[in-house]
């Protein structure tokens, strides 16, 4: 699977038909609950308003669907994860569809990183319907590892210099 990829759960929920009227209903949202992947759902009309958020993307992004649900995206923190000019994941969420990147999000002790897609659902006479929002957790990317990598590189690169040079 790549970065690009949604991960199988995701793929088949999005390619459910009549997904814009499952959304609307209590048994499809006990489903939504069961899922590994954090999920948040926007309906666009009058005005886009996040009506649901699972289980998972409560605990992803550490606020409580009561905080969420009525409001709008700007309520879900989060930065990009690039060190350059990082856009807010609420902006990027309404503006691109698909996969729209990695995140990091403000977590309690340590921030996380996610990977985020956004879809717009339409409904039988293809009119845009609902928003639904994914969230994955990423491994941590730590530096120190790579650092400690790149060490050790060196030295087995010196290590076989010095032993060419011997055999010469």
């Amino acid at each position: 699977m790549t970065i690009d990829d949604p991960p199988r759960e995701l793929d088949a929920l999005l390619d459910s038909p009549g997904l814009a009227e499952a959304l609307e209903s209590d048994r499809f949202k006990q489903f939504l609950d069961q899922m590994p992947v954090a999920i948040a759902v926007s309906e666009l009309q009058p005005s886009e308003r996040i009506v649901y958020a699972n289980a998972a993307f409560e605990r992803l992004t550490g606020q409580a669907s009561q905080k969420v649900v009525g409001g709008l995206w700007d309520r879900l923190p989060g930065r990009e994860a690039t060190p350059e000019d990082p856009r807010a994941l609420a902006q990027v969420l309404t503006e691109e569809r698909d996969y729209v990147g990695a995140y990091t999000l403000p977590r309690d002790g340590a921030p996380v990183t996610v990977d985020a897609w956004s879809n717009i659902i339409e409904d039988d006479d293809a009119v845009p319907a609902f928003r639904l929002v994914a969230l994955v957790e990423t491994a941590p990317r730590d530096g120190s590892i790579l650092d400690q990598l790149e060490e050790q590189v060196a030295e087995k690169d010196l290590q076989l210099r010095e032993l060419q040079h011997r055999v010469k």
